[in-house]
């Protein structure tokens, strides 16, 4: 997590003269706090929609409208052709910063920037179909990129010399950018050692939708009849023992695929391997013989 850039804000005071860099200070304090707000407490990515889909003949390219945190923390809406449809590409142009610094994830070397693509969806200037695309469409992957440009404004304007300032302005711009490319900047982002196959990234990153559905099984009597404490206790001891083995190996599980994220606590050790401080079914079998009324709480742990 980098430190806050703007850990200070001007107060005023009266007939305080001021100047641009308090009203600045104050406006890029209040910004900042505004996007950590989203980034590192919300969380960044796809919030919803930004479905994307490539035609069965390949030429075009559909985008859904959605909405997405930045890496930075902006909020992104991207409505598409027209308010709430989908966007259709078929067209594409290179992309450069130009003079700019490139963004930080789309820099190779210096001031160099990686291969970008943007999409058009309609015929431009420079503009060429997916078909020009070297290793063709397939090859790339989709990227939303939220580009910020400052634009110097003219002073004088026929009568008017005032100063006008600069003015910030925001452009959603759908960009193609290669899949092994792409690959690098979620390695990088994640803090991976690249270079990592598809299959490799995708258990890093998405490991929590690979973990197995947990669920505990209810106590339910049914129609028997329980007319003694025994009969409570058998239930119990029926479901407990059957779920132990099922839970055991969903954390065993559970920390294969977070164990890059958890070795430098816990080495790389599997801590839920089977053995006498981590087995379940040795604690139970523990509770069972000392206290075999406490079973019940037992399975409100599990």
């Amino acid at each position: 997590m980098q430190a806050t850039t703007y850990s200070t804000y001007p107060v005023f005071e009266a007939d305080q003269v001021l100047t641009s860099q308090h009203l600045n200070d104050l406006v890029n304090y209040l910004e900042e706090q505004e996007r950590f707000s989203r980034n590192k407490l919300i969380g960044i990515g796809i919030g919803c929609g930004l479905e994307v889909a490539l035609s069965a003949d390949k030429t075009t390219v559909s985008v859904t409208p959605g909405v997405g945190i930045t890496s930075e923390g902006y909020l992104m809406a991207f409505h598409g052709e027209s308010h709430g449809e989908t966007a259709h590409f078929s067209f594409f142009t290179p992309f450069s910063f130009g003079e700019r610094q490139p963004y930080s994830f789309f820099k190779k070397g210096e001031k160099e920037s990686i291969g970008l693509f943007e999409l058009h969806g309609q015929k431009t200037e420079g503009a060429e179909p997916f078909t020009e695309l070297e290793g063709g469409i397939e090859d790339y992957v989709v990227f939303l990129f939220l580009d910020c440009m400052d634009k110097k404004l003219k002073n004088c304007v026929e009568n008017d010399c005032n100063e006008k300032g600069t003015e910030r302005s925001f452009t959603i711009r759908p960009l193609l950018v290669r899949k092994s490319d792409a690959r690098d900047i979620i390695c990088r982002e994640a803090e991976l050692n690249v270079p990592k196959t598809e299959t490799q990234i995708d258990q890093y990153v998405n490991a929590r939708f690979h973990l197995p559905a947990v669920e505990v099984p209810r106590f339910l009597t049914g129609r028997a009849r329980l007319s003694h404490y025994n009969d409570l206790y058998a239930q119990y001891d029926r479901l407990i023992t059957g779920y132990i083995p099922v839970l055991q190996e969903a954390l065993r599980e559970a920390y294969r695929l977070f164990r890059p994220l958890l070795r430098g606590t816990f080495g790389t050790a599997n801590p839920f391997q089977n053995n006498g401080t981590t087995d379940l079914q040795a604690k139970y079998n523990s509770v069972k013989s000392k206290s075999p009324f406490a079973v019940q709480y037992f399975y409100d742990l599990l």
